[in-house]
């Protein structure tokens, strides 16, 4: 039903039915709040990496306020993965220094499970 395409660190996550591509939002339920829980997620993940690395950082309580990550919005890139969980994507620079390279985020099933179409 879906395909993905990488191209330069940018997902095209494609409803292989309809050819449309995909924005977060279409994996939803109408009217969904997702944008709360895979934020959440991702800025969970980013402190556990933080705290269990020194070399790790991400933009979360920076003293430049307006870098830091607040949310995901239906224009962040995302795909499914082989287990069927949203993968959010970021280029580098986005949420953290360049020498972090391009960073990725799976959500674990049980925090959208509810929320899915």
């Amino acid at each position: 039903m879906k395909i993905t395409v990488c191209p330069l660190n940018d997902y095209y996550t494609i409803d292989l039915n309809t050819g449309k591509r995909l924005q977060l939002k279409d994996v939803f339920a109408e009217g969904a709040d997702y944008i709360t829980p895979i934020s959440e997620a991702i800025k969970k993940q980013m402190q556990a990496q933080m705290d269990a690395d020194e070399n790790v950082y991400y933009w979360l309580d920076d003293e430049i306020e307006e870098w830091n990550f607040k949310s995901v919005t239906d224009e962040t890139s995302f795909y499914i993965n082989e287990n069927g969980n949203v993968v959010i994507g970021f280029n580098e620079g986005d949420v953290a220094p360049m020498y972090m390279g391009a960073v990725e985020f799976e959500i674990p099933g049980d925090v959208l499970n509810d929320i899915r179409k």
